[in-house]
C-alpha cells in the first residue's frame, strides 16, 4: 500500500511540525508501506528542507512531491532543479488563488505543464470545485502531462450535482487520474461516512481503480479521525475485490509516480 497524500514538515511558529519519523510509524501501525511526501507550502512556504531530508533518508518508502510556482519565469528550471534531487512530481495550488488563475488553463502556465511532460513528471492540481472547468481546460490543453486531480476536487457531500458531473467528465481525457483523499473534509457524518458513498462510487466507476489514488491527507486528520479511518470508508463503500484494491491503494500511486515496487 502507498499513501499517495501525506505531508511533513519542520516545527514553526504555528505547528510543532510532523516528522518523517512520526509518518512512518502512523504507517507501520495502519500496514502501509510507503507514501507520496506532497509539499506542504502551507506550513513551510516554498523551504522544501524537511520533504528533501525526509525522500533522502527514505528513498525505499517515501517519494517527494514538490511544489513551484507555476506562472514563474523560471518555474520549469525550477522544477528540473527539484527532480535533479529525487522529487518525481509537482504540485499546483489554484485552490488557494482567490485573484484569479488564468496561469490555470492558458498560456502562461504552459512552460511548466510543458517541462512537466517532457521530464515525465505528473503535475497534482489542488482546486475548489468550481475551478473544474478550468482544470478539464488544461488537461486538453497540455495532452501530454499526466495531471492528478487532488482531493477529487475538493467535492462534497453538499455540493451542487454539476460538480460530481464535471470532476466525471474529466475521466474521459486519457491524461486524468484522480486522488480519492482528504475525505474528512467531504463528509458530514461520522464513520462510515455514507454521505460521500456515491461520491467514490461515480469517481472508481468513471476513471477505474488503475486510475485513482488513495491518499490520507496525514496529518491533517489527527486529533478528529484515525489514521486509517480513509481506507475504511473506501474499503466500506466500494467492496473492491482484491486486483483492483491493490491498484487503488498502491499500484496507481506507484505507476503514476514512478516508484518501484519489490
Amino acid at each position: 500500500m502507498i499513501d499517495g497524500a501525506i505531508h511533513v514538515w519542520d516545527p514553526n511558529q504555528n505547528s510543532p511540525g510532523h516528522s518523517a519519523r512520526e509518518l512512518l510509524s502512523t504507517l507501520d501501525a495502519a500496514g502501509v508501506h510507503g507514501a507520496v511526501c506532497i509539499h506542504s507550502r502551507r506550513d513551510s512556504g516554498y523551504d522544501h528542507g524537511c520533504t528533501a531530508r525526509a525522500i533522502r533518508d527514505h528513498p525505499d518508502r517515501l517519494t517527494g512531491v514538490c511544489v513551484v510556482p507555476p506562472a514563474s519565469p523560471t518555474a520549469p528550471q525550477e522544477l528540473r532543479a527539484f527532480v535533479d534531487r529525487g522529487f518525481k512530481g509537482v504540485r499546483i495550488l489554484p485552490w488557494s488563488d482567490r485573484d484569479g488563475t488564468p496561469w490555470l488553463d492558458g498560456p502562461d502556465g504552459d512552460p511548466l505543464w510543458d517541462e512537466a511532460a517532457r521530464l515525465g513528471v505528473p503535475v497534482d492540481v489542488i482546486l475548489r470545485p468550481e475551478q473544474l472547468e478550468q482544470v478539464r481546460a488544461r488537461a486538453v490543453r497540455s495532452p501530454d502531462a499526466t495531471m492528478i486531480i487532488d482531493h477529487m476536487a475538493l467535492i462534497g457531500a453538499d455540493d451542487p450535482a454539476d460538480r460530481l458531473d464535471l470532476l466525471v467528465s474529466c475521466a474521459e481525457l486519457p491524461n486524468v487520474v484522480c486522488k480519492m483523499s482528504s475525505l474528512m473534509h467531504a463528509s458530514r457524518e461520522d464513520f462510515p461516512h455514507r454521505d460521500i458513498h456515491h461520491l467514490l462510487r461515480a469517481v472508481v466507476d468513471a476513471y477505474g481503480p488503475g486510475r485513482v489514488i488513495y491518499g490520507s491527507d496525514w496529518p491533517n486528520m489527527l486529533g478528529t479521525f484515525p489514521y486509517d479511518y480513509a481506507i475504511r470508508t473506501i474499503d466500506e463503500a466500494l467492496g473492491l475485490g482484491a486486483h483492483e484494491r491493490e491498484q487503488l491503494f498502491g499500484g496507481t500511486a506507484a505507476r503514476v509516480w514512478k516508484i518501484a515496487q519489490s
